[in-house]
């Protein structure tokens, strides 16, 4: 526990010191993006000292061997032994050869087992004491392994493993790429060299594959916007609400609740209880036989809204761009040129069952890693790019056309107290490889914000996902 304490207090001191470099490069030379083609002598002599530290090595193992993927291998069959799999390999192996072996049911059902096949207190403690021992030799292995200074620029990354899973809200399946153990450490390692660099210079509006950087932050950064200029005037009673269980139950509107932790573990599955977090949206004054009422969404001035998807985002980003974009000191960047001509071993599509080896062009896999730090490295500096074609000051101002006044007098009486002449006003928003614009401006400006945007992404190798109906 000192250790793990000790390595984490290291890697933080690390990150203060790479930020407090950043700012004194930056004050030096405002405006100036860190690439690896630019990196400070202060911060790549201490990116490789980090790299090539102990500490760094055990905090990464320690990292991979607590992940949620530890149980996942990659072509080399080599994971984290996990206990409840153990335990069902020790009743299928007591069960082989005997009847029950031959049976269609699980032998979790099965009744009337052997003595030998059942799992006593004593055969549990056996079991969960092999796979400690077994877990520790791995990541002791893991830790010797992945010494970056015994590593040379011919060095190959291993074969990564493609599978295919669902798409949350979809029919369709993604990519996903598993690396090897050793990979994912070597990957760890150079992730958290380069990651207080990545994170100084990030768009403000980015989020996604970030620290305390999710979904819900994106929205309530959205909302809070609305607010700020007076469309959405009921926009922080979207947001969920945490309360009891007695107003949950006497709330009509719409509400969720969070499955917690068991109340007895010691007890039957049918009879487990659960505690629970309750969860309430909409309007939170409580009425007796309260009706919600479906209020309109409205803009009272005429919006224009680009809501971008980036094509096949992680499989089609250029190599070139990542390996000048991903500020990784010269002397450790072949790791990141290894890991993105890796071969990968799978089905090409969802469909296809024969799985194939190919070398990728370009991508980077997403279930690597370094893959989503790759590309949000990639994306930063768009938001830069659109700022400067809406030019957001105060005495830049658009004239309202006559449409635009059209839909504002359906909310405004009186003509006279429209301003013909308003400030430009916008916000960006990504999540991941998906881009939110929400511009107060004329029209025209969309045509000329698409196609910056569009020749910005090009250069990265990128394109625009049905561009036709991506603004309105």
């Amino acid at each position: 526990m000192e250790l793990t304490q000790e390595a984490n207090s290291l890697v933080l001191n690390y990150f203060w010191l790479v930020s407090k470099f950043m700012r004194e490069h930056q004050n030096t030379l405002s405006g100036e993006r860190v690439t690896s083609l630019n990196i400070p002598y202060k911060i790549e002599r201490l990116q490789c000292l980090f790299i090539e530290s102990c500490a760094s090595r055990y905090y990464a193992v320690r990292k991979i061997r607590e992940s949620s993927g530890r149980f996942s291998a990659g072509v080399d069959n080599v994971a984290f032994l996990k206990t409840e799999d153990e335990f069902l390999r020790y009743r299928e192996k007591q069960l082989a050869g005997t009847r029950y072996k031959m049976s269609g049911k699980s032998t979790r059902v099965k009744k009337d087992l052997p003595q030998k096949a059942i799992l006593t207190e004593e055969v549990k403690d056996k079991i969960g004491a092999y796979v400690i021992e077994a877990n520790t030799k791995l990541g002791m292995q893991l830790y010797e392994g992945c010494d970056l200074k015994t590593y040379r620029k011919n060095y190959k990354g291993d074969t990564v493993k493609r599978v295919w899973i669902p798409k949350a809200n979809s029919v369709e399946k993604r990519p996903l790429g598993i690396p090897t153990l050793r990979d994912r450490v070597l990957q760890t390692i150079i992730d958290a060299a380069v990651h207080p660099i990545i994170e100084y210079q990030a768009d403000p509006h980015s989020f996604g594959f970030r620290p305390n950087r999710s979904a819900l932050d994106a929205i309530a950064l959205l909302i809070g916007h609305l607010e700020q200029q007076g469309k959405s005037k009921t926009g922080r009673k979207l947001l969920p609400v945490k309360v009891s269980k007695e107003k949950y139950d006497s709330f009509k509107g719409r509400r969720y609740r969070k499955k917690g932790a068991l109340k007895n573990k010691n007890v039957n599955k049918r009879k487990r209880e659960y505690l629970y977090s309750y969860y309430i949206c909409g309007d939170n004054t409580l009425v007796k036989d309260q009706e919600v009422e479906q209020k309109p969404f409205l803009f009272f001035s005429n919006y224009h809204i680009i809501n971008v998807d980036i094509e096949k985002c992680f499989d089609k980003i250029d190599h070139q761009t990542a390996l000048e974009k991903y500020p990784l000191c010269n002397k450790y960047r072949f790791f990141l040129k290894a890991w993105l001509k890796a071969p990968i071993y799978g089905t090409i599509t969802s469909e296809h069952k024969t799985p194939v080896k190919e070398k990728p062009k370009t991508g980077v896999p997403q279930g690597s890693i370094v893959g989503p730090s790759v590309a949000n490295c990639v994306l930063d500096g768009l938001e830069e790019t659109i700022r400067s074609v809406y030019k957001p000051s105060k005495a830049a101002k658009y004239k309202r056309s006559e449409e635009d006044m059209a839909v504002i007098l359906k909310y405004k009486k009186d003509p006279k107290k429209i301003e013909k002449s308003v400030p430009i006003r916008f916000l960006y928003l990504r999540f991941a490889d998906d881009i939110l614009i929400i511009g107060k401006n004329h029209p025209a400006t969309l045509s000329k914000v698409m196609d910056v945007l569009e020749k910005e992404l090009k250069s990265k190798g990128l394109k625009i996902k049905d561009k036709d109906n991506s603004s309105f």
